[in-house]
């Protein structure tokens, strides 16, 4: 597969992938947060090293930008499913969620090295 070359449709994987991230585990876990409970974190964790990693394959020199989406698009899609009730704690959530989505940016490093190896 060819890696994606141009910036908007870069991001636009990200932004797909972090809505889809976000509201995929909450329709799963019937929780609001992805993070909530034990299993739940780990589920996160992993779906987020995943996505990380095809973004990093897809997208090789420019996968920053996939993690910015990734990143938006989950603060999109925790401020639809929250129905207007954001709440004091906004600020702690969108500190989890950035560091949460670091944990995409470790896997698109690695995504990135793939797709190098598989080019040799």
């Amino acid at each position: 597969m060819m890696p994606i070359k141009k910036n908007w449709p870069t991001f636009f994987v990200g932004l797909a992938l972090g809505l889809a991230i976000w509201n995929g585990l909450a329709h799963v876990t019937g929780r609001r947060e992805p993070w909530d409970g034990e299993r739940n974190l780990a589920l996160y964790a992993g779906t987020l090293f995943a996505a990380g990693i095809l973004a990093g394959w897809l997208t090789r020199t420019i996968w920053p930008r996939a993690v910015l989406g990734i990143y938006l698009g989950q603060l999109a899609a925790m401020v639809m499913r929250s129905n207007g009730e954001l709440g004091l704690l906004i600020p702690l959530g969108l500190i989890a969620l950035g560091i949460f989505t670091g944990i995409s940016a470790l896997g698109a490093l690695m995504g990135k090295s793939l797709g190098q190896y598989e080019h040799r």
